[in-house]
């Protein structure tokens, strides 16, 4: 069962936790090609996602089983996104114009 959209100071409060995490690996004298591989290949489930993209969760769904969605794996219940495959995702919607073909 999906959760509901979080709220602003929630999905900070999300986000400050893989920053968080950052800094860990960071403090540990990981090289920045290290840290930058730990966050593309970094899990985020469908909330996660659903921040990241403005979107509601249940748009993200919709878009995932029409196959209009970012890359997803699924793990028994469990759907996880990478945070690389996102980015990739989301870069690759950029448009200069409303003319432009997708």
């Amino acid at each position: 069962m999906a959760r509901k959209n979080l709220s602003r100071a929630d999905a900070l409060a999300r986000l400050n936790i893989l920053l968080d995490r950052l800094h860990a690996c960071a403090a540990l004298g990981s090289s920045m090609t290290v840290l930058a591989e730990v966050l593309r290949t970094f899990l985020i489930d469908e909330t996660d996602c659903s921040l990241m993209m403005r979107l509601s969760v249940k748009t993200l769904q919709a878009h995932r089983l029409d196959g209009r969605g970012p890359r997803f794996r699924k793990m028994s219940k469990s759907v996880r996104y990478t945070l690389g495959d996102v980015l990739d995702f989301i870069e690759k919607a950029g448009r200069n114009s409303t003319s432009q073909v997708a």
